[in-house]
């Protein structure tokens, strides 16, 4: 009873570790006379391929292919080509087949078709490109699959010269300049401006007064004149302030603030000349 039991959990645990089950997995090369080559299960514990495939030709092709339970499809399933160096690869999509309850996968490399940053790690860095095989679902668990499976070279010499695009490549030198802070005017022309302001703004009021007869004993009427007064006086301050280097936005804000008192103050006062 208890080796019963004990077997059942092994091959639960077998199971699971194995994970989809990956029949017939072999490698062709439909544009030249190799003979395929035939791989071993493929497991968790699949171990790569000892000896690299090898491409002569600039327009070879590579093809992987095996077949999967069609009751065990994976939801994704990509053959990814790359550098493990410099991190750099390409997924390429299986070309599915259905055949009763078998579901036959083929991948093809056509080695023509890669970016031109593989074959230049290929061909001039002469770096073996691998191929890894990912089959996964949304569920899966331990039932997905994610192994390397062969290396590719690439023996021939490109017919066009290869170049890096420029972001694995040194990029030009960033200088950054540091402007000086803007100039403004002098303390002391902002100084006389102020004081010529102020000036004006009491010859102004003298002249006012002197010109404009004021019935100041009604009390209405020197409110209002003292409070169209003191707004004037604060806009010039508001502006000998902006002089001084106040910023735009707190000169019109003040300046918005003072402006709509001002211009009652004023209509009222006028009104009663």
């Amino acid at each position: 009873m208890q080796l019963s039991r004990l077997l059942t959990f092994s091959l639960v645990s077998v199971t699971a570790v194995l994970g989809i089950a990956v029949k017939q997995p072999h490698i062709s090369f439909p544009k030249s006379d190799k003979r395929p080559l035939a791989l071993g299960p493929i497991t968790h514990e699949f171990v790569k391929a000892k000896k690299p495939i090898t491409c002569d030709l600039p327009n070879d092709t590579v093809e992987f292919g095996f077949t999967i339970g069609a009751d065990e499809k994976p939801e994704r399933a990509f053959l990814i080509v790359g550098s493990n160096k410099h991190r750099v690869e390409i997924p390429i999509k299986p070309t599915i087949k259905n055949n009763g309850e078998l579901s036959m996968y083929k991948f093809s490399i056509a080695i023509d078709k890669l970016p031109t940053s593989l074959i230049h790690f290929a061909t001039t860095e002469k770096e073996s490109l691998t191929a890894s095989l990912l089959l996964a679902s949304e569920n899966g668990g331990a039932n997905n699959v994610y192994v390397e499976l062969f290396d590719l070279n690439l023996v021939f010499t490109p017919e066009k010269e290869t170049s890096l695009p420029k972001r694995f490549g040194a990029l030009p030198e960033i200088h950054h300049i540091f402007h000086s802070d803007p100039k403004m005017v002098s303390p002391w022309f902002a100084q006389v401006f102020s004081l010529a302001v102020i000036g004006c703004l009491v010859g102004l009021v003298l002249v006012w007064f002197g010109t404009v007869s004021f019935d100041l004993r009604k009390v209405t009427n020197s409110i209002y004149s003292l409070g169209f007064i003191g707004c004037l006086i604060a806009l010039e301050y508001v502006f000998c302030q902006y002089y001084l280097g106040t910023s735009i936005f707190k000169t019109l804000r003040d300046t918005f603030y003072i402006a709509g008192p001002g211009i009652w103050l004023g209509s009222k006062l006028l009104s009663r000349l």
